[in-house]
């Protein structure tokens, strides 16, 4: 199965366009970023280098993350707060993903959302390409960083679907 995990991160990272579906159906388009095999456990508050205002590159030099892996471990999105789809995430806890390629196959990917309010990590996953919908930045009070954890991933094809759980999936690289 790890090889069908690392497929489904392959297509993922080369999506077109992702679909949040709701539990009552509401449906919205939203950015999500690439899946990640691990999450990291410890965001300093201070940068590695005296003086030098944490960015992208400081985040790199000192996070540490967890010793667990797997392929398709959670993948972020933001949406707005005034959505409704952010309405029915907040009161349901529930969401599908739909990661669509135009090479192909897509991805399916259903779980628990949670919220991210730590400052420090919604400015560590913030990207440039939001300020579109967020325009005063990482700081908008509509911007919302939501984080998906799948129990059941499916690669939906042309010939078929392959689904895995998360129990089934393998430890990953």
């Amino acid at each position: 199965l790890s090889d069908h995990a690392a497929n489904a991160v392959r297509l993922a990272r080369t999506r077109d366009s992702c679909l949040v579906l709701t539990k009552s159906g509401r449906s919205a388009a939203v950015s999500a970023l690439d899946p990640e095999a691990r999450a990291f456990v410890n965001l300093p508050v201070e940068g590695p280098v005296p003086g030098v205002p944490k960015n992208v590159v400081t985040d790199t030099l000192s996070l540490q993350y967890s010793s667990e892996s797997l392929h398709f471990n959670f993948v972020h999105f933001a949406l707005p707060a005034d959505s409704e789809v952010y309405s029915d995430l907040s009161s349901s806890r529930t969401a599908t993903l739909l990661l669509h390629s135009r090479a192909g196959p897509f991805v399916e990917a259903a779980g628990v959302v949670s919220f991210v309010t730590d400052p420090e990590f919604k400015r560590y996953y913030w990207k440039p390409r939001w300020k579109l919908q967020f325009p005063d930045g990482v700081e908008d009070k509509n911007y919302v960083l939501a984080k998906l954890v799948p129990s059941k991933i499916c690669i939906h094809s042309a010939v078929g679907r392959t689904e895995m759980t998360r129990a089934q999936s393998d430890k990953g690289p």
